[in-house]
């Protein structure tokens, strides 16, 4: 992991998993299935990697108000925390364009030898350019 600053995200962060942690279930977190995602580069810019982090927000329930909601973050945007980011490098950098758009396909599935962490699998083009596949697992 690493701390990230908010001027190394590049776009707009994309949500690759919604829980609810009043409902959810142990199946519901073994794995995330494979997910859409799409990043528009606005502006010229070497990508490098991705990066990934959770936020958790503290509400209650509606027949149980929290009385001082609380907003949990591990983005970039939070500054330092104890988790940090997941940052995934690629093997050759992005060389973006204005406009440039990468879109692919994430999937999280758990590690049988460590059930805390995830092995995570991309695949991605570069403006409908040629697919290119990441796999990466946690050690």
């Amino acid at each position: 992991w690493t701390e990230l600053r908010p001027e190394h995200v590049v776009s707009i962060p994309v949500p690759v998993k919604h829980l609810d942690l009043h409902t959810c279930t142990l199946d519901d977190v073994r794995d995330v299935g494979s997910t859409p995602f799409e990043f528009n580069i606005p502006s010229p810019v070497t990508v490098s990697g991705f990066a990934g982090w959770f936020t958790v927000d503290f509400r209650g329930t509606a027949d149980t108000p929290c009385p001082y909601p609380v907003h949990l973050s591990t983005g970039p945007e939070a500054g330092s925390t104890h988790w940090g980011q997941q940052c995934l490098y690629l093997l050759e950098p992005v060389e973006c364009e204005s406009d440039t758009r990468i879109a692919g396909t994430v999937r999280l599935v758990r590690q049988e030898k460590n059930q805390r962490l995830y092995n995570i699998a991309f695949e991605f083009a570069v403006n409908d350019g040629e697919a290119k596949q990441m796999v990466y697992e946690m050690p």
